[in-house]
């Protein structure tokens, strides 16, 4: 059985993941923990990345080289960018840019320097696993996962599903002025985050297929929820198992 690697930046947005693993297991290597195990029928490593880009990568990297993972997975939350896209839906990535990237005039902006990209691409096959399982998840269990006063009070209306572009960047975005910035150098970009296109460099450079899933918690301005802690257990916490539980029943392993 191959070996997915699963990374969220902060311990609310995996610990309900690890809570419903089976015969865990837990090693601690440069700060993090790492956990082993069985999800759902599937082989399993989860850790806690941390904030930001460096952090996100070298939490990658003992996932591909000490723990021998196949595949990742980053799930998490992240900010809008799209006024289609609202707090409580999902958004898989397509594309993962590097927003505040610019080693310009010798590199393009956002190409990352001497692999000659601008953006990385997900995997074609994770992605359309998420995309499954984030849709069954919506359909089929998100109304009854959160109770009505918590939608009203956390801001979250019927989730929906988007696939599309996300920017990176270690930068917590709270200034409307900020992300309109970011939009205009990631036009495509649906949210904003700070560790899925590092994760994916890494991957791609060790030629590993990953994926990212992200939960809006706000609209990557000073409107973020009142009780961030909160959104992050309540709502992206159960989004991540409940996604990732409809999704590895419906992957071939």
């Amino acid at each position: 059985m191959k070996t997915l690697g699963i990374l969220g930046a902060m311990h609310e947005e995996v610990a309900s993941i690890v809570h419903a693993m089976k015969r865990v297991r837990s090693r601690t290597i440069a700060r993090r923990e790492f956990v082993s195990g069985d999800l759902f029928g599937q082989r399993v490593v989860i850790a806690q990345s941390r904030w930001g880009k460096v952090a996100a990568a070298v939490s990658a990297t003992h996932l591909i080289q000490t723990f021998k993972c196949d595949s990742l997975i980053f799930t998490g939350v992240a900010g809008s960018l799209d006024e289609r896209v609202r707090v409580g839906d999902l958004v898989v990535a397509r594309r993962l840019y590097q927003h505040d990237l610019d080693a310009s005039p010798l590199f393009a902006p956002m190409e990352i320097p001497l692999l000659g990209r601008t953006h990385l691409d997900t995997d074609r096959t994770l992605r359309a696993m998420l995309l499954k399982g984030a849709r069954a998840f919506v359909r089929s269990d998100a109304s009854t996962a959160l109770d009505a006063r918590s939608r009203v009070e956390l801001g979250v209306a019927k989730p929906r599903v988007f696939e599309g572009d996300i920017a990176t960047g270690d930068q917590f975005v709270s200034s409307v002025k900020v992300a309109q910035g970011i939009k205009a150098r990631v036009p495509r970009a649906l949210c904003v985050e700070m560790e899925g296109a590092s994760v994916g460099q890494v991957c791609y450079e060790h030629n590993v297929p990953m994926a990212v899933i992200r939960t809006i918690s706000d609209n990557a301005d000073h409107g973020s929820p009142v009780d961030f802690p909160r959104f992050l257990q309540a709502v992206a916490g159960v989004y991540a198992v409940g996604v990732m539980r409809r999704a590895l029943a419906s992957a071939e392993r």
